[in-house]
């Protein structure tokens, strides 16, 4: 079997995060009513951050952010084109099933480059557009590589903070210690698989893994998301 591995660092990766996350982290986005609404953010400048990444053309691309108190979540969503943001926006209010526009369904990217890695970090990323307050999850993961690993200097955050890493020893493994921390995606003839590995720092530390496996054929999207190191203080 054809396999052609392409293994990325950290700092590649933290380079798409930061600009992504430029365009709508500002209080002038952050700042909107209670309940949903129609998210002020230019849409198509944070899809144009992720190369090489298309929608299905007869969809079209909807921001949404709801708040509720001090906390909020954004919502992109692909929606068919006849189907108005408005039409969309009163589907939200009313609870309504919005399942069918999810963007795992309706996006896809090309398979002999990088494209495929950066479909997941738009995945990623945009489960968390317009996020705060208890609606942060994925934002407060940062991605790790063998060089962040291995290093003794205080790591910075891909949005500039440092932070402490707990000495080797504190680990408590759940699963064996993995023998190299870096993002790899691996291409195959009809398949593609990506790993990766973050670290959240906020309150306690974990460490999760997280693998993406494409069905070229299908289209199919499996994820699974394993943590294997919990709560270190």
């Amino acid at each position: 079997m054809n396999e052609h591995e392409i293994v990325f660092t950290r700092q590649q990766l933290n380079a798409l995060r930061q600009t992504a996350n430029q365009l709508w982290m500002q209080a002038e986005y952050l700042d909107v009513e209670e309940g949903w609404s129609r998210s002020k953010v230019d849409i198509s400048a944070f899809m144009q951050v992720f190369e090489g990444i298309h929608c299905h053309p007869d969809m079209a691309v909807y921001a949404f952010q709801f708040r509720e108190g001090d906390s909020g979540n954004g919502l992109l969503l692909a929606c068919p084109k006849e189907q108005s943001a408005e039409w969309v926006l009163e589907c939200l209010k009313q609870d309504q099933d919005v399942s069918h526009c999810f963007l795992e369904k309706h996006f896809w990217a090309m398979v002999d480059g990088w494209e495929p890695m950066a479909l997941l970090l738009f995945l990623k990323e945009a489960g968390e557009f317009g996020a705060f307050g208890h609606g942060i999850s994925w934002q407060e993961e940062e991605l790790i590589d063998d060089a962040f690993w291995n290093s003794g200097e205080v790591p910075v955050s891909f949005l500039g903070e440092p932070f402490n890493k707990p000495l080797p020893e504190l680990w408590q493994w759940r699963a064996d210690e993995p023998v190299d921390f870096n993002p790899v995606l691996k291409l195959r003839e009809n398949s593609i698989s990506a790993e990766l590995y973050t670290m959240s720092y906020r309150e306690n530390y974990y460490l999760r893994r997280y693998n993406y496996d494409f069905d070229k054929q299908s289209g199919r999207l499996l994820t699974r998301e394993v943590t294997i190191v919990a709560g270190i203080e």
